[in-house]
């Protein structure tokens, strides 16, 4: 669908959706687990139903009470042979790295860009450790065999997910060790898989030198799954909420922690980079302007690219977004995305190497944009209509609900005059 957005600031007080980060992890340890687990979700997204499909899949009995979903060790009985990642990332990885831990003989399949998505020195690991794997690039992926652990080397500078899959696999008792050679970019989402671990009964050794950083994961580690999962509230998604207040909304984001490993916690430091003021209290967090132009690193939390660019449009003087090159291998080429819409609503943004330079103006005048089927890109463009001059029409506005499929409801919600137009 193409929904038209009325420029209007927004006003009032909305709760953080889950971490579908979190979830994700918690969802695969539960299917590995030793007891079913109850695991808070909210109104699941694509991408964690996605996780759901392929755990039940795996022969997990998957039931729903509420905002909460209770999944059950895997029984081999119960397994079937295709796992349907659809198009999160994430899904695939752990799916594929568990599986073999389970030793299960499946085909994974995906779709949209995620076919394009390096998984090269996870499936050698896996390879390494016992498991057989089809030819890269041919899909379906088939897999069988058993992931029995070892020792790997792992670039720290093409995806943390391989280093998490990894890692969730060792939770099966296989003894591992990871050698990932530094820099280790979106180090937090390796600390966030570290941690879901230890809710689960398993230790993850950490050391590093001045080259890599090394996980060891004992053999014979058994996975203890807890009652229940209080899955936290995603800063990523909230990121769209602060940005808007950075931009003069007068909104509170509830339901979100400080106390968290999440990369895109970095939020509030970013706005504060870019000469905003942002705080948080009692639960809530809000943000607010005038901001400047300046240099944000995103390597280690690259989802905020949309959310900082789109603020960036509005500071005064020249923003560099850098280490950005891996945001060419999201839903989009997001790094060109972002550059596009910036341009289609009015602004001024280009790709220069693996940064983005956007230069800001205290007036964008709107227009029509794609969503380049990317959810990132089509919440940054509601973003930029909160100050936008004239109406921005999105195009292909649906592909929300692959991270937050509440959003246009929310966005309403706080004031946003949204008419849908079809497709």
């Amino acid at each position: 669908m193409d929904v038209r957005i009325k420029p209007g600031l927004l006003s009032g007080e909305v709760a953080a959706i889950p971490s579908k980060s979190v979830f994700h992890r918690a969802a695969f340890l539960a299917a590995m687990g030793d007891a079913p687990c109850k695991i808070y979700c909210g109104e699941p997204s694509e991408d964690m139903q996605a996780t759901l499909r392929v755990v039940r899949a795996l022969g997990s009995d998957v039931a729903f009470e509420g905002s909460w979903v209770t999944i059950g060790p895997a029984r081999p009985d119960a397994a079937q042979a295709e796992l349907s990642c659809g198009e999160s990332g994430t899904t695939l990885r752990f799916a594929l790295a568990v599986a073999a831990a389970l030793g299960r003989r499946v085909k994974l399949t995906c779709e949209g860009r995620l076919p394009e998505r390096p998984l090269g020195a996870l499936r050698d690991a896996l390879v390494e450790g016992g498991a057989t794997l089809s030819a890269e690039g041919t899909w379906p992926l088939a897999l069988s065999g058993s992931y029995a652990g070892g020792e790997h080397q792992l670039p720290g500078n093409v995806s943390s997910q391989f280093v998490s899959a990894l890692l969730l696999a060792a939770a099966n008792g296989a003894g591992t060790t990871l050698h990932v050679a530094k820099p280790v970019e979106s180090l937090p989402y390796i600390t966030l898989t570290c941690e879901a671990l230890a809710t689960f009964g398993v230790n993850v050794g950490i050391d590093e030198d001045d080259d890599e950083l090394r996980y060891v994961v004992a053999p014979g580690s058994c996975l203890r799954s807890p009652a229940s999962f209080a899955v936290e509230g995603d800063w990523s998604s909230a990121s769209i909420w602060l940005g808007a207040a950075a931009l003069g909304s007068n909104l509170h984001v509830a339901g979100l922690s400080t106390d968290t490993v999440q990369a895109d916690a970095a939020m509030l430091d970013m706005i504060c980079a870019l000469g905003g003021s942002a705080s948080y209290g009692d639960g809530l967090a809000s943000a607010s302007g005038p901001l400047t132009g300046g240099v944000v690193d995103i390597s280690s939390c690259p989802d905020l690219a949309p959310t900082l660019a789109a603020i960036a449009s509005f500071a005064q003087g020249e923003t560099r977004i850098t280490g950005a090159g891996r945001l060419r291998l999201k839903e989009s080429d997001r790094l060109a995305a972002c550059a596009n819409v910036i341009c289609s609503l009015g602004g001024t943004a280009e790709v220069a190497g693996d940064e983005l330079l956007v230069e800001g103006s205290r007036s964008i005048s709107g227009g029509s944009c794609s969503s380049h089927g990317d959810h990132r890109i089509a919440m940054m463009a509601a973003l930029m209509a909160t100050r936008a001059t004239g109406d921005v029409i999105v195009r292909g506005a649906e592909c929300v609900a692959k991270s937050y499929p509440g959003f246009w409801h929310d966005y309403s919600q706080l004031g946003g005059h949204i008419e849908e137009m079809g497709s």
